[in-house]
C-alpha cells in the first residue's frame, strides 16, 4: 500500500506507542514497511537493532527475536534512550512485537519465560498495583488477563484497577488524617469523570471537585451529596452557577472578581467560597501542567487577592472559608506545597487551606511518587 507520512522524531512520546503498535501490526505481512515505521518514530541507537527484530520475525525466527527485544529493554532501561525517558512505551511496544501467539504459549524453560524474568516483570511497577504477569507472558490487571478484556470489551479501552483507587484513596485519607485529624482530600474529578469513579471515591469518604456543568451532573447522578462537592473553574458560565447553587454545592471556589459579581446576584442564600490564590510557586513537571506560576491564569495574585478578602468579607450573600491554591500536576516533590503555603500564608488566617494539584505516579522506571 501506500506509505503515510509519519511523525518526526521529535512527536511527542504519546505518538510512539501508537507508532511501535503499528509496526507490530504491520510486521508479520511486510518487515520492511514496519521497519521503516519504528525507525521514523525512534531517533536513538535502538532503530537498527529494532529493525533486526522485525527482519528475524518475517523468517519466524521468533527465540532469537525475543532475546534481542529483551536486550533493547535493558538498554532502554538503563541508558534513558528516549526523548522523555519512556523507556516503558517503547519496551511495551517491543515486546507485543516478539509476543508468542497464545495457541503457543510457551513453557517455563522456554526463551519467552526467561524473557518475562527480565523483560516484561521489570516493567510492572509501571502498572496498577494489582497487576502481574502469567507464566505465558499476559499481562494480567486485578487478576484477570488483558486478551480476554479486550476480547470482551474490544480495544482500545481503559482498564481501571479498581481495588487499586480504593487503597490509594485510603491512603491519602488516612495519611492526611493521622497529621490533621480535621483533614479532607478531594478528588478532582476532571481526571476522571465517571460515573463509577464518582460513587467509588464518595463511598470511600472523599469530597469531588467538580469543573463545569457535565462533571456537576455526573457527580449528582452518582449519587455525591451536594455537602461534599466544591466547584472549580477560571470560566465559569452563569448557566453553571446556577445550576450548583441550586444543587446545594457546598463550596465554589472563586477564580476572579466576575465570579464575585455574579454569585452576589444569583445566590438565594449565604454560599461559602473559597478565594483560589496565584501564590508564585512553578513546581517540576511538565509546562502544560504547571498552574501555580507567576503568571498563571488560574485564580488572583496576591495583591488582587487582598481586595477579594475584604469585599467577600463585606458581603451579605457570600461567606469566605479561606484560601485555595493549585500549583500543578504530577508534581514529584512535596516542597513546592510547602512553599506555596507560606506564600499564601501573608494574606492571614482561614478556618479552610485548600492545598491543591496533583501528586505524581510513576509513570517511568526513574520516576520517584512521593
Amino acid at each position: 500500500g501506500t506509505r503515510q507520512e509519519r511523525p518526526s522524531a521529535s512527536a511527542p512520546d504519546q505518538e510512539l506507542a501508537l507508532e511501535l503498535t503499528l509496526a507490530a501490526e504491520v510486521a508479520p505481512k511486510d518487515s520492511k514497511e514496519a521497519a521503516h515505521i519504528a525507525e521514523e518514530s525512534l531517533s536513538n541507537g535502538v532503530a537498527a537493532e529494532l529493525l533486526n527484530v522485525l527482519d528475524k520475525m518475517s523468517t519466524a525466527d521468533r527465540e532469537a527475536a525475543t532475546a534481542l527485544a529483551t536486550d533493547i529493554i535493558r538498554k532502554l532501561q538503563s541508558e534513558d534512550l528516549t526523548s522523555d525517558g519512556d523507556a516503558a512505551v517503547v519496551a511495551v511496544g517491543l515486546l507485543s512485537m516478539t509476543r508468542t501467539p497464545r495457541a503457543d504459549s510457551p513453557g517455563a524453560d522456554s526463551p519467552r519465560a526467561d524473557l518475562l524474568a527480565t523483560g516484561d516483570r521489570d516493567l510492572l511497577p509501571l502498572f496498577p498495583e494489582h497487576s502481574s504477569v502469567r507464566p505465558d507472558g499476559e499481562l494480567a490487571i486485578g487478576g484477570v488477563g488483558v486478551r480476554d478484556l479486550a476480547e470482551h470489551f474490544g480495544t482500545p479501552a481503559y482498564i481501571v484497577d479498581e481495588a487499586g483507587l480504593r487503597n490509594q484513596a485510603s491512603r491519602f485519607k488516612d495519611g492526611l488524617a493521622a497529621r490533621h485529624p480535621d483533614s479532607e482530600v478531594v478528588f478532582a474529578s476532571k481526571s476522571l469523570p465517571c460515573l463509577a469513579v464518582y460513587k467509588l471515591f464518595a463511598a470511600a469518604g472523599l469530597s469531588i471537585d467538580v469543573a463545569g456543568a457535565g462533571e456537576l451532573v455526573m457527580a449528582l447522578a452518582a449519587g455525591v451529596r451536594p455537602e461534599r462537592m466544591y466547584l472549580h473553574g477560571n470560566a465559569k458560565t452563569t448557566a453553571e452557577l446556577t445550576m450548583a447553587l441550586d444543587a446545594g454545592v457546598a463550596t465554589v471556589v472563586v477564580d476572579n472578581f466576575d465570579d464575585i459579581d455574579r454569585l452576589e446576584q444569583l445566590a438565594t442564600r449565604p454560599q461559602r467560597v473559597l478565594i483560589r490564590i496565584i501564590p508564585g510557586v512553578a513546581p517540576e513537571t511538565h509546562e502544560s501542567q504547571s498552574t501555580g506560576g507567576a503568571d498563571s491564569k488560574f485564580g488572583l495574585p496576591l495583591d488582587q487577592a487582598r481586595e477579594a478578602i475584604t469585599r467577600i468579607r463585606a458581603s451579605e450573600k457570600l461567606q469566605l472559608d479561606g484560601l485555595h491554591l493549585h500549583i500543578g500536576s504530577q508534581i514529584l516533590d512535596t516542597e513546592p506545597f510547602a512553599q506555596a503555603v507560606e506564600a499564601v500564608s501573608v494574606l492571614g488566617e482561614f478556618p479552610v487551606y485548600d492545598v491543591g494539584g496533583g501528586l505524581g505516579v510513576r509513570y517511568t522506571l526513574k520516576d520517584e511518587a512521593p
